[in-house]
């Protein structure tokens, strides 16, 4: 039996993942040594679609020796079926936050003011058609709140460029707050077709230089297919959205084989035996054509990474990686490493590209496990005291109030992850607790005093104690 206890409320293009990770690379200026890469993706369909959405929990991110991880989220698109070079990433950045304070007049690669050590949200478009056919101006982009998500321009394949082939947001961290911890919804949907207006700066060409350099660009007069890509933060009360534009020709819909790829990259190998990191992946779901979302279910892992970068234990089990779990009593996807666990789920060659019969499978269509397990809540203040009559949730569901020992049992629980909040007097402590298969889980819940009522009431006393003092020498 486990006591914890707490505080308060705390593309499969290859030539894409080396674009996008050589951006991120430039941009941090160190040398990149390619480690673990891994493929994890929604199995594919002979059907594309016109959205996808996904809810992550992003629980930790303590990388001081791993450096950083990217879960690429990526989704390719195609025109009447056919292939065409445009993804639209939405990705889980760790370790990794650059914060721009003015992005759009730095030529090449921008400049950045600071590099944090935190979760964040990256939203890109890649144009890789340059390569092959030659420069053109026909993605764009804008930023409904440029503080939030400032835009960045950049060329990287391009021969002798004059048109940006990514544009990238990230989520500034120090605008909007911190993300670990907390549970965020990332949505791509398609949108109208329509002309952007030519005295509007939706493009920079990046490779301008002395007067040139902050000059308005005109994109292409074409049109334009946008694409609203949104994060979401309950916590943090978040809900903003970026534009994103291609050539209405080159991509409508998103491919059915290159949907969801939450491709993981990071430098060397992941250090399991110091860091930790966990992302929960859940509600992924894809928007059919005839506008209606549907869950999706099953996920395919090919991993291809050199033994020399393989997360493996002193057995030589993978101890890191993606693995089914339960979170919130339904079916969930965890990215994790440095927890001990051994159960990811592998492919049969570790080291290159596996064919579809052999590769890994993440069946998200049922919980793991049967509801064998409980939860003993114990609360307790800061002295140890018990706390009776305090109100316990889990799962965003009442389950009833402590006794007056300050205990409750919740029983026919699934393993995994669940959401434990604990309210009294109006105020809530709450907690992400993992229960193992067929075990009893006793957490003891300690809420702190409400810290925005220390000054007042130390106010109170120290005016009562005026008071008191001069009755007393007053008589």
């Amino acid at each position: 039996m486990k006591i914890i206890r707490i505080g308060r409320l705390s593309i499969r293009s290859w030539l894409v993942v080396l674009s996008v990770v050589l951006f991120f690379s430039f941009s941090r200026s160190f040398t990149v040594v390619y480690g673990m890469a891994a493929d994890c993706y929604l199995e594919p369909a002979e059907e594309n679609y016109i959205g996808v959405r996904y809810k992550a929990l992003l629980l930790e991110d303590e990388l001081s020796e791993t450096h950083w991880v990217l879960l690429f989220g990526g989704n390719g698109l195609t025109m009447n079926g056919e292939y065409q070079p445009h993804f639209i990433n939405l990705m889980i950045k760790a370790g990794w936050v650059n914060i721009y304070e003015d992005p759009l007049c730095d030529s090449g690669f921008p400049q950045f003011q600071a590099t944090l050590r935190n979760f964040t949200i990256g939203f890109g478009l890649d144009d890789y058609e340059d390569v092959w056919v030659g420069q053109d101006n026909d993605i764009a982009a804008w930023t409904r709140d440029p503080d939030l998500f400032p835009r960045v321009f950049s060329n990287i394949d391009s021969r002798e460029p004059e048109a940006a082939d990514f544009i990238g947001m990230d989520y500034q961290v120090d605008e909007g707050g911190t993300l670990e911890g907390r549970e965020v919804e990332v949505s791509l949907v398609r949108e109208e077709v329509a002309m952007l207006p030519q005295n509007r700066s939706y493009f920079m060409d990046p490779d301008l230089e002395g007067e040139q350099l902050c000059k308005p660009c005109s994109q292409a007069d074409i049109l334009y297919r946008r694409w609203i890509a949104t994060l979401k933060v309950p916590s943090l009360g978040i809900d903003n959205s970026v534009d994103f534009y291609v050539n209405a020709s080159q991509g409508d819909k998103i491919r059915g084989d290159s949907a969801l790829l939450f491709m993981w990259e990071d430098a060397g190998r992941p250090v399991i035996e110091s860091d930790k990191y966990k992302v929960i992946l859940y509600e992924m779901e894809v928007k059919t054509t005839s506008g209606e979302w549907k869950r999706a279910t099953r996920f395919v892992v090919d991993i291809r990474s050199d033994n020399e970068h393989l997360p493996l234990d002193d057995e030589g089990k993978l101890a890191g990686g993606y693995r089914k779990v339960n979170y919130k009593g339904q079916p969930a996807m965890e990215a994790s490493f440095g927890y001990g666990y051994t159960d990811y789920v592998a492919d049969a060659n570790l080291n290159g590209y596996d064919p579809p019969e052999t590769r890994g499978v993440i069946d998200l269509q049922q919980p793991v496990g049967s509801r064998n397990c409980s939860v003993r809540v114990v609360a307790e203040d800061c002295s140890g005291s018990r706390i009776p009559h305090a109100s316990v949730c889990l799962d965003e569901e009442y389950r009833g109030t402590t006794d007056s020992n300050g205990e409750l049992v919740v029983s026919n629980l699934l393993s995994g992850y669940h959401l434990l909040e604990l309210s009294k007097s109006g105020y809530t402590v709450s907690t992400i607790i993992y229960i193992e298969p067929e075990e009893t889980y006793e957490h003891i819940v300690i809420p702190e005093f409400p810290s925005f009522l220390i000054l007042p009431l130390f106010m109170i006393a120290t005016l009562l104690a005026v008071i008191l003092y001069r009755r007393k020498y007053s008589l």
